[in-house]
This record gives structure tokens, sequence and C-alpha cells, in this order.
């Protein structure tokens, strides 16, 4: 039985890993192109699908936090950025940009080793 928990948790991590990319590509068009209502809806899917893999992997849940808030933190500067007046500048969307990155690297290290099979069993 840890043996296919190993497993299944080995796929849930391979599968956080191919959607993160998709997320990482998707959050850094969204920030160029100062939320583009297409790109926030299919980044949302994304983190949503993100969300779901995770929930499967307990040992990533302080990382996924994380990318939970640096996403928050990204999408409410964009949004600040589009309102006439904002004193929002570009270095500060790359700053919440590369945050947001840097979170979503963190997870990404996290879910290589599960995928890798490095990581421990919560139960042992």
């Amino acid at each position: 039985m840890a043996g296919e928990r190993k497993i299944s948790s080995q796929a849930t991590a391979h599968r956080a890993l191919v959607v993160l990319d998709r997320y990482e590509s998707d959050a850094r068009r969204l920030t160029a192109s100062m939320l583009d209502p297409v790109l926030y809806a299919r980044a949302a899917q994304e983190l949503e699908e993100i969300r779901s893999c995770c929930a499967g992997l307990p040992e990533v849940s302080v990382q996924w936090v994380e990318l939970l808030i640096a996403h928050a933190d990204l999408v409410h500067c964009l949004w600040r950025s589009t309102r006439p007046g904002s004193a929002t500048t570009a270095a500060d969307r790359q700053l919440q940009l590369d945050h947001l990155i840097a979170c979503s690297r963190m997870l990404r290290a996290a879910c290589l080793r599960i995928a890798a099979g490095q990581a421990q069993d919560p139960g042992s």
C-alpha cells in the first residue's frame, strides 16, 4: 500500500510539474499583457489544477500556499496598474512576477523530489 501511495504521489507530482510549466509561462504573458482576461482565466484554471495536484501531496502544502499568495499579490498589482492615475510601475509588476516565479520554483523543486521518489511518506 505504501508503494502504491508512492507511485500515486509520483504521478501527481509529475502532473503538477507539467501544469506549473504552463502556469509560469502564462503568468509571464499575463504580466506583459496587463491582465488580459483570456490569459487571466487560463492562469486561474492552471492554478486550480495545481491546487488539485497539491491536495494529494501534503508534503508541498507550504510551497503551494506561498504560490497561491504570490498569485493573489501579482493579480492585485496588475489590477492596480489598470486604474487611472495608478502609481504602480513596470518595476512593481516585475517584482511581483519575480516573487511568483520564485515561489513556483520552490514548489517545482518539492514536486521534483517527490517525482524522483525522494520524499518521505507523511506517515513514516
